[in-house]
Protein backbone atom coordinates (compact mmCIF):
# COMPACT_ATOMS: atom_id res chain seq x y z
CA UNK A 1 0.00 0.00 0.00
CA UNK A 2 1.15 3.86 -0.72
CA UNK A 3 1.10 6.36 2.10
CA UNK A 4 -1.91 8.10 0.40
CA UNK A 5 -3.90 4.23 0.90
CA UNK A 6 -3.18 3.94 4.48
CA UNK A 7 -3.87 7.51 4.91
CA UNK A 8 -7.35 6.89 2.90
CA UNK A 9 -7.59 3.62 5.54
CA UNK A 10 -7.52 5.40 8.52
CA UNK A 11 -9.78 7.65 7.34
CA UNK A 12 -11.99 4.64 6.90
CA UNK A 13 -11.30 3.34 10.25
CA UNK A 14 -12.61 6.42 11.50
CA UNK A 15 -15.63 6.54 9.31
CA UNK A 16 -16.25 3.12 10.22
CA UNK A 17 -16.32 3.53 14.10
CA UNK A 18 -12.74 1.74 14.55
CA UNK A 19 -11.39 0.76 17.84
CA UNK A 20 -9.17 3.11 19.25
CA UNK A 21 -5.96 0.65 19.61
CA UNK A 22 -6.20 -0.01 16.05
CA UNK A 23 -6.38 3.84 14.71
CA UNK A 24 -3.35 4.83 16.93
CA UNK A 25 -1.75 1.46 15.05
CA UNK A 26 -2.65 3.32 11.97
CA UNK A 27 -1.53 6.67 13.05
CA UNK A 28 1.98 5.61 14.00
CA UNK A 29 2.34 3.41 10.99
CA UNK A 30 1.83 6.60 9.27
CA UNK A 31 4.25 8.41 11.35
CA UNK A 32 6.86 6.14 10.64
CA UNK A 33 6.51 6.46 7.20
CA UNK A 34 6.76 10.19 7.05
CA UNK A 35 9.56 9.76 8.88
CA UNK A 36 11.29 7.57 6.43
CA UNK A 37 10.04 9.53 3.64
CA UNK A 38 11.86 12.95 5.26
CA UNK A 39 15.02 11.41 6.12
CA UNK A 40 15.04 10.41 2.42
CA UNK A 41 14.67 13.78 1.23
CA UNK A 42 16.90 15.17 3.70
CA UNK A 43 19.98 13.17 1.87
CA UNK A 44 18.66 13.64 -1.51
CA UNK A 45 19.27 16.93 -0.76
CA UNK A 46 22.63 16.73 0.72
CA UNK A 47 23.71 14.55 -2.41
CA UNK A 48 22.20 16.91 -4.90
CA UNK A 49 24.04 20.02 -3.17
CA UNK A 50 27.41 18.11 -3.17
CA UNK A 51 26.73 17.43 -7.37
CA UNK A 52 25.90 21.08 -8.17
CA UNK A 53 29.08 21.74 -6.10
CA UNK A 54 31.16 19.09 -8.14
CA UNK A 55 29.13 20.51 -11.43
CA UNK A 56 30.55 24.05 -10.94
CA UNK A 57 34.08 23.26 -9.88
CA UNK A 58 34.03 21.01 -13.43
CA UNK A 59 32.73 23.72 -15.10
CA UNK A 60 35.13 26.34 -13.82
CA UNK A 61 38.08 24.02 -14.32
CA UNK A 62 36.68 23.13 -17.94
CA UNK A 63 35.98 27.06 -18.78
CA UNK A 64 39.52 27.57 -17.31
CA UNK A 65 41.08 24.59 -19.85
CA UNK A 66 39.14 25.65 -22.74
CA UNK A 67 40.40 30.05 -21.93
CA UNK A 68 44.16 28.41 -22.41
CA UNK A 69 43.33 26.16 -25.16
CA UNK A 70 45.50 23.48 -23.32
CA UNK A 71 44.20 20.03 -23.80
CA UNK A 72 42.64 18.12 -21.62
CA UNK A 73 44.63 16.03 -18.73
CA UNK A 74 43.03 12.94 -20.38
CA UNK A 75 42.29 11.18 -23.11
CA UNK A 76 38.44 11.28 -23.61
CA UNK A 77 37.93 8.09 -25.64
CA UNK A 78 39.35 6.28 -22.65
CA UNK A 79 36.27 7.11 -20.80
CA UNK A 80 34.07 3.74 -20.89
Amino acid sequence: MTLAEHIDALDQMIVNGSGQPAIRSQIAFIGREIEAVESRYAMLQQEHFDLAAKHSSLADEHAKLKDAKQPLPFDPQTIT
